[in-house]
């Protein structure tokens, strides 16, 4: 037995492209110069690369099994360390020091599961050896046998004493035949030894292996006739030759191999079994999923009337009213063009869906940006998508909207698409200022508006009830009269909503016209008896909506959808009773969490929120909800009054008494980032949201809970596709045709179907005339549409 792991050449290949992969890791993390960008492609290329050489790597692991566990583990929670890091990247922001060291502790782990494995190698070789020695010997002694019988059998003219007609018989082997490609134990039990890898694991031929030389030609049980040297008396031979000593050694021998090989292959089969039943329990919820049918139903006509949202049915009238319980899901305005909470070891879409439809939410804002939708670029889906949720294996961004829309439409989850960014690497705020850049003029802003409603406005996304059509347009203004000179044409926002919109409504007339409002900075107001100066949060200030109005070609279509949130994003003076600050230092004195204190919070609160939006909205009778709004709620928050939490719910309040349309909290996503808390940390926040961790595995219950408070209608309506068709005959009697527009391509984007049904009736002379009914509908589909 060595005392070490015994490297082959392939060993030391793969050991050594192991230590350059985490060299090249460690070098990527590290690294200050590098943007957000180009770190992220480098640790995409270095992952395939790790995940490549964990499998080969983990083709060494077959004797131990709790090292391989070990090594399994860790290096799957590496790689979810690596996503992490991705995610967090910002230009200005090197990855934190404690990633750091939990990355090379990782790192370590494998590096030492690594040798382990090695030293597992070499006792399992060592093994095989002893066990082919054994073989030999048996195989030896089973010729000395057959020898010996054979001997016997010319001695006593073919009536052997040893065994009937012995001279005839040939040994068993007590080895099945195996190739020498196989793998130690196959010659056992076959398909017991199954590695999990298409690299195999190869043993020495017999001709390769040591053994120990035998003789045939040796006689055995046979005496010189001419007698004992030294005496002179002649040997008598008794009739039977004693050759018991031999076979009880044969027979030790064969017990012993057999132990041993039974011992060896028993675990080696266990081990098999262990981590068969580990992968299949990891994957198990995996392996057992399955693309399940999109919903069929007719795209509604969304609309509004007296300061409300419909959506009607435009076949036959029918119209029920949506008030939104809604959440924000980020990602796809990001590099990565993907939700996130959908990568490995995180959650599915239909999961994510399901779960939010059993907790009362019924509509999703989709936050997306603008260049991937121009240059319908291909979503990182292999970082960001689980590799077994194949419907998601899409190449383009177009694709993957289509996807996720129709994905939340299985639940009747509706979606408002908010075009957050036009540069998805756009780190600077939370968004670009204007709809537009340097790189993405106006025109081509146009058509990307253009793109998305001749690719998204079909049955299949029945769902989306219109655009955002910009986050946060604070660079824009809203002048109180287009003469006002504080405001250039080109930024004006009102007239760029009139333009958008009408090239918006012109191609999709069903969906609704989103907007938000802008950024009123040292506003005066009187709150609980003094004066307070302070800023409006981005997209909130709505004031001049009402006197300068926007006005769309098409009645019925325009919305509005300021942003609010509480103090844990920034504590402004008024959610306090006092507030100082200096630099970065907030100090704050909370009203206090009395009846009395309830009283003055919502006061001042109520007072910022008429002053930004609510006079306005009222005047202007535009149905409204929250885009955005939320901060820490309930057991997260660690001021001791509950500012925020208390805040977001006078922020609901708020809504349901002012009859609002509802709104869209952020975020569901576990990673929101928030500046304040019991303090204000601006350059170390808050992770909140409504799932607790990046597992994606539960909510946190008590913020689910109180946004039911924001009372919204209920699943999204799914009107019927299908339709009676009345046509009279030539004769005097009808034929009532059902009609069903359901499509069912899987390919195209944008496929026509026409569907045709013939009825006969019976004229009064007793002939048959044919009636026929056809409709047509175009869809626009990457996957294939169910009747339900």
């Amino acid at each position: 037995m060595t005392s070490g792991p015994i490297e082959d050449e392939g060993d030391r290949e793969r050991r050594q492209r192991y230590e350059e992969t985490e060299r090249e890791l460690l070098a990527v993390l590290e690294a200050e110069s590098l943007d957000d960008s180009t770190r992220k492609r480098k640790l995409v290329g270095l992952f395939d690369r790790f995940r490549s050489e964990y499998t080969q790597l983990s083709v060494k692991l077959r004797e131990n099994l709790r090292l391989q566990r070990r090594l399994m583990e860790k290096c799957l929670q590496m790689k979810n360390e690596l996503v992490v890091c991705a995610l967090r990247i910002k230009t200005t922001e090197q990855v934190h020091a404690d990633e750091i060291k939990s990355l090379v502790f990782y790192r370590d782990e494998c590096e030492h599961a690594w040798k382990q494995s090695a030293l597992s190698q070499e006792r399992e070789r060592d093994a095989m050896r002893i066990i082919d020695d054994l073989k030999t010997k048996v195989e030896e002694l089973q010729l000395q046998v057959k020898a010996l019988m054979a001997n016997n059998a010319a001695m006593y003219g073919g009536n052997s004493p040893i065994g009937e007609n012995a001279g005839e018989r040939t040994h068993s082997n007590v080895w099945r035949d195996t190739s020498e490609e196989e793998i130690y134990g196959s010659y056992l039990a076959p398909g017991a030894n199954d590695t999990g890898s298409d690299v195999p694991m190869m043993r020495p031929t017999m001709a390769a292996r040591p053994s120990t030389a035998f003789h045939q030609d040796i006689a055995v049980g046979q005496l010189d006739d001419t007698g004992v040297t030294g005496g002179g008396a002649t040997k008598t031979y008794s009739g039977r030759k004693v050759v018991w000593p031999g076979a009880l050694f044969l027979l030790v021998i064969t017990a012993i191999a057999l132990g041993l090989i039974t011992y060896f292959g028993v675990e080696e089969y266990n081990s098999a079994q262990t981590q068969q039943s580990l992968t299949e329990s990891a994957t198990e919820v995996d392996r057992e999923r399955k693309v399940t049918s999109v919903k069929s139903c007719l795209l509604p006509d969304y609309a509004t009337a007296d300061g409300k949202i419909y959506a009607t049915d435009s076949k036959t009238g029918e119209k029920e009213q949506l008030v939104f319980t809604g959440i924000n899901w980020s990602g796809m305005e990001n590099a990565e063009g993907v939700p996130h909470g959908l990568a490995t070891k995180q959650s599915y879409l239909d999961d994510i869906a399901a779960n939010l439809s059993d907790n009362g939410f019924n509509a999703v804002r989709l936050p997306l940006n603008a260049q991937m939708i121009i240059d319908n670029s291909a979503p990182n889906t292999k970082l960001f998508v689980n590799s077994l949720d194949t419907d998601l294996n899409v190449d383009t961004y177009i694709d993957m909207i289509k996807k996720v829309v129709q994905g939340l439409g299985k639940q009747q989850i509706g979606v408002l698409l908010d075009i957050h960014k036009i540069d998805p690497n756009f780190t600077d705020d939370t968004s670009e200022h204007l709809w537009f850049t340097d790189d993405y003029p106006i025109a081509t802003i146009y058509k990307m508006f253009e793109t998305l409603a001749t690719e998204l406005c079909s049955d299949l996304e029945y769902n989306i009830i219109g655009i955002d059509l910009k986050n946060e347009p604070v660079g824009g203004c809203w002048p109180a009269d287009d003469t006002d000179e504080y405001c250039d044409s080109d930024v004006n926002w009102p007239r760029a909503v009139e333009t958008i919109g009408d090239k918006i409504l012109a191609i999709c007339p069903n969906w609704l016209i989103v907007v938000e409002g802008n950024y009123a900075t040292n506003t005066v107001a009187e709150i609980n008896g003094a004066n307070v100066t302070y800023n409006d949060w981005y997209g909130a200030s709505l004031q001049n909506a009402s006197v300068n109005p926007i006005a769309l070609k098409t009645d019925g279509k325009l919305v509005f959808a300021p942003h609010f949130y509480s103090p844990s994003v920034y504590p402004s003076s008024y959610f306090f009773k006092k507030q100082s600050s200096s630099g970065d230092t907030v100090s704050v004195t909370e009203y206090p969490n009395t009846t009395e204190g309830n009283v003055l919070l919502k006061a001042a609160v109520t007072a910022v929120l008429d002053n930004a939006f609510g006079n306005a909205v009222t005047e202007a009778g535009v149905p409204t909800f929250y885009g955005e709004f939320g901060g820490i709620y309930g057991s997260m928050e660690l001021l001791a009054g509950l500012t925020s939490t208390r805040v977001i719910e006078i922020l609901i309040e708020y809504a349901n008494d002012m009859n609002m349309t509802g709104g869209f909290a952020w975020a569901i996503n576990p990673d929101g980032s928030y500046d304040f808390n019991d303090e204000y940390k601006p350059d170390d926040p808050w992770q909140y949201g409504l799932y607790t961790s990046s597992s994606w595995d539960a909510y946190h219950a008590d913020f689910s809970t109180g946004l039911q408070n924001l009372k919204g209608s209920g699943s999204f309506p799914c009107f019927s596709k299908t339709t009676i068709v009345s046509t009279s005959t030539s004769g005097s009697s009808s034929a009532t045709i059902t009609t069903d527009s359901t499509t069912t391509d899987s390919s195209s984007s944008a496929a026509a179907t026409t569907t045709t049904s013939t009825a006969a009736s019976t004229t009064a002379s007793g002939s048959a005339a044919a009636t026929t009914a056809t409709t047509t509908t175009t869809a626009s589909s990457s996957a294939t549409a169910t009747a339900v």
